[in-house]
């Protein structure tokens, strides 16, 4: 329960420096963001190709550990057989 609590105030300090840094460029953000809205379907479909390539490369990268990690603990049971038939 502390743990939770000081997360919080961690995240609640860290809204308050982001928002206290970003001060200046307040206006840029707001020029993004208008154009943002103006271009609707651009800007959803750019969000939307960029959060499913981020998807499709967790995906990869996850059945490329799990072909990587066999293939080594293969041979690391290869080498433990060798070593005890000798």
């Amino acid at each position: 329960m502390l743990m939770i609590i000081s997360v919080i105030i961690l995240l609640a300090a860290g809204i308050v420096a982001a928002v206290e840094y970003l001060q200046p460029e307040r206006h840029l953000l707001q020029v993004l963001a208008n154009a943002m809205f103006d271009h609707w379907v651009p800007s959803i479909t750019l969000l939307s190709v960029v959060f499913v390539g981020v998807i499709v490369l967790a995906i990869v990268r996850n059945v490329y550990a799990k072909q990587l990690h066999t293939r080594v603990l293969d041979r690391a049971w290869q080498a433990i057989f060798n070593h005890v038939d000798k």
